[in-house]
């Protein structure tokens, strides 16, 4: 075809949004584990994103960031995207750069989110694989970092002019 040039290889939609996630993970103030997390529509249009930190108005350099002081003042990056969407979230789809504790698991169930697709595990998976199957939840780890895997394509954006 005249007046066209096949484009470079582009992610998947999934590669895709664990790719936001992994950037929005950079917006945490936690001082170990930092997660992002995005909360994609049934026409895969972002409708939320997340990530770990303390509630609005909390001082940043105030709280203690470290385990296991952190824990009674964090917000997970799936809740935090859940709390911010203000439509329904039937039938959407979360993805998050580590796999969903439990409560976070319950909060998904909750919200009527049917897809998490994550790039990492958490800890405690085996009991949120156990929610999810009961609950009809699909889900599916991608191992591989995004981050990593398009790093020498993030690399030629840099360099082009």
């Amino acid at each position: 075809m005249e007046n066209y040039i096949k484009s470079r290889s582009r992610p998947s939609w999934d590669e895709y949004f664990l790719l936001l996630a992994s950037v929005i993970s950079l917006r945490s103030i936690d001082g170990e584990t930092q997660v992002g997390a995005l909360v994609v529509d049934k026409h895969k249009r972002i409708i939320s994103t997340g990530y770990n930190g303390f509630p609005p108005g909390f001082p940043d350099d105030d709280l203690p960031n470290l385990r296991p002081h952190k824990y009674p003042f964090m917000v997970h990056a799936e809740t935090n995207a859940i709390i911010s969407c203000r439509q329904n979230l039937e039938e959407a789809s979360l993805f998050c750069t580590l796999s969903p504790c439990e409560n976070c698991a319950k909060i998904i169930i909750t919200a009527g989110i049917k897809n998490v697709t994550f790039s990492a595990y958490y800890e405690s998976w085996s009991v949120t694989e156990d929610l999810f199957l009961r609950a009809g939840v699909k889900f599916k780890h991608i191992p591989v970092s995004p981050l990593t895997k398009f790093s020498p394509w993030l690399d030629s954006l840099s360099h082009s002019k």
